[in-house]
């Protein structure tokens, strides 16, 4: 049987002793959760090995589960690894992707809205046959939809892994990256709910930021919503992961966007570019970021001239200067570290001529 243990709250946890989600008897794999009901609570999806199929179990909302053995996806399985949750088609409900092994193929079904799923069957996804194990969704080309990741092979096979670049819809999204100012800086266990007007109805949907989904795999660790038709996002609600619980409350957010939040700060829209360029120069984004407390600065000149590279504060403040004097045609990269300087978000600018470019960075320590 699986175990599942309540945390109290203090550092302890209890063992759950009773219900199917703890007496199931199953060669389990992976399990993974999500709101696929959005009523905010987290329902869990079980991978089953050795000819038994899966398991779903929906949150009742009281620390108790239902089995749930009518949906389709309770009735696939036997050779099952790895699972996602991901809004693929970004109308505002989770769908589920399920990596299975020994040479069958993998599987994708469609949420409705209510919890309930319908199985693809047609395209590469669900037809490219493998030893599949971990699998993850990410936004890799930031065009606003899940892209999906698989891992493949198993020893004495090896085989290559699947990448699949989702072509989307008009659906609107919005993906959102949080940042403690705690050690936790990716912020595990912070819980992000959007609420939105969706088809004439009013939905609230709900993250969790996850270090794991499935099996041998993980998510990537901003959360993203699909958001169907809605025009604005009515309110976007973080709960923080601390030791001091805190909320923040966003209203009238624009969708179709990427943004950034700093724990207590404000939401912060960022660009998909990574590189601006203009005829006579370019910059790109810095690398890491976000950073503590060091991170570097690169750009390259297409004609030799004077050239400034500054870093501003939030409020326009100029607070290091890295360069302000003639520079040759070529690329060049600026270390710096701002050891001494508060976590936030900061500015840096680079102007030759009569042009100039800035871009933002975060600082978190």
């Amino acid at each position: 049987a699986n175990f599942l243990y309540r945390n109290d709250g203090n550092g302890n946890f209890t063992k759950i002793t009773s219900g199917e989600i703890v007496t199931d008897i199953a060669n389990s794999t992976g399990a993974t959760w999500g709101d696929i009901d959005n009523d905010g609570d987290f329902d869990l999806f079980v991978t089953n090995y050795f000819n038994v199929n899966n398991y779903l179990y929906i949150n009742n909302g009281n620390s108790t589960f239902t089995k749930n053995t009518s949906s389709v996806v309770a009735n696939d399985g036997g050779s099952s690894t790895g699972s996602t949750f991901g809004d693929v088609d970004n109308d505002g409900d989770l769908d589920l992707f399920v990596a299975n092994d020994n040479n069958e193929n993998n599987c994708l079904y469609l949420n409705d809205g209510t919890g309930v799923f319908t199985k693809v069957t047609t395209g590469s996804v669900v037809n490219n046959g493998g030893r599949s194990n971990g699998s993850g969704f990410a936004d890799y080309d930031l065009d606003g939809d899940l892209d999906l990741f698989v891992t493949n092979g198993n020893q004495p096979v090896v085989q290559n892994n699947f990448l699949y670049n989702n072509n989307g819809n008009q659906n609107k999204f919005v993906n959102i990256k949080c940042f403690s100012i705690s050690n936790n800086t990716s912020s595990i266990g912070t819980r992000v709910k959007v609420v939105t007007m969706i088809n004439g109805n009013r939905k609230t949907q709900t993250r969790e930021i996850f270090g794991q989904t499935g099996y041998n795999a993980q998510n990537e660790l901003s959360v993203h919503f699909g958001l169907s038709d809605a025009t604005v996002i009515d309110s976007v609600i973080i709960d923080w992961h601390a030791s001091s619980p805190q909320r923040q409350v966003f209203t009238n957010v624009e969708v179709n966007k990427f943004y950034t939040v700093i724990q207590g700060n404000s939401i912060t829209s960022i660009t998909n570019e990574n590189e601006f360029t203009t005829g006579k120069f370019s910059l790109r984004q810095n690398y890491p970021n976000p950073f503590n407390p060091e991170t570097n600065i690169s750009f390259s000149l297409s004609r030799k001239g004077k050239t400034s590279l500054k870093v501003f504060d939030i409020t326009g403040k100029e607070v290091m200067k890295l360069s302000d004097e003639e520079l040759n045609e070529g690329y060049y990269t600026y270390k710096i570290n701002m050891r001494n300087f508060p976590s936030g978000i900061y500015f840096y600018r680079l102007e030759t001529g009569n042009s100039f470019i800035s871009k933002k960075m975060i600082l978190i320590k």
